[in-house]
């Protein structure tokens, strides 16, 4: 399925169609486990953290667990005052996965538990 969106509005899309655009996206699914891979603090302009802020609590109020690995790279990992400036602080701490691009991440692991 494939959305796109354009701004009637110089100012771009606002909060409200975001959050529709996330809700017509996840229409076709029915997920039970996701992890969601936003980039880190260092992207946060980009509006990532609020697309993951908008599916996160989407995907949780239709039943699916859902843990959130923000994508380091060789970056340090975000502290929580990073977390909550760019995911919001309404999503639980224990959700975020700490990325190490140094080790070897068993995602079949993860997928299994």
């Amino acid at each position: 399925m494939n959305i796109f969106k354009y701004s009637q509005d110089k100012n771009g899309l606002s909060r409200k169609e975001i959050e529709q655009a996330v809700i017509e996206s996840l229409q076709p699914y029915a997920p039970r486990k996701v992890l969601l891979l936003p980039p880190d603090f260092t992207r946060l302009h980009s509006n990532a953290g609020l697309l993951t802020n908008l599916y996160y609590h989407e995907l949780i109020s239709r039943g699916a667990s859902v843990e959130i690995m923000p994508a380091l790279g060789t970056h340090a990992p975000v502290s929580d005052e990073q977390r909550i400036i760019m995911f919001g602080e309404d999503i639980p701490a224990d959700a975020f996965l700490v990325h190490d691009s140094r080790l070897y991440y068993d995602f079949a692991a993860w997928i299994m538990r």
